[in-house]
């Protein structure tokens, strides 16, 4: 999964291209939040639209962020691991 983060995954690629590194992906309304300090979240990804790769209970997870059709922000979540 990290490997295909760092050197397969790529600002700019289209949601299908993605899916053809990665596989399907699992659509969601918000991206996910992680704390910065004690009481502030962040969103990890900017975008429109957000997906994800991976369940953070079983190993790393891959957030994008997608806008005009192309990603424009990604994320390697390792928490939880």
């Amino acid at each position: 999964m990290e490997w295909n983060y760092r050197y397969r995954l790529q600002v700019g690629m289209t949601l299908e291209q993605a899916t053809s590194v990665l596989g399907p992906a699992k659509k969601h309304e918000q991206p996910m939040q992680i704390a910065v300090g004690k009481e502030e979240l962040h969103d990890v990804v900017q975008g429109d639209e957000f997906y994800s790769w991976g369940e953070w209970w079983k190993g790393p997870e891959i957030w994008v962020g997608v806008r005009d059709g192309k990603i424009c922000d990604k994320y390697l979540n390792f928490i939880g691991n």
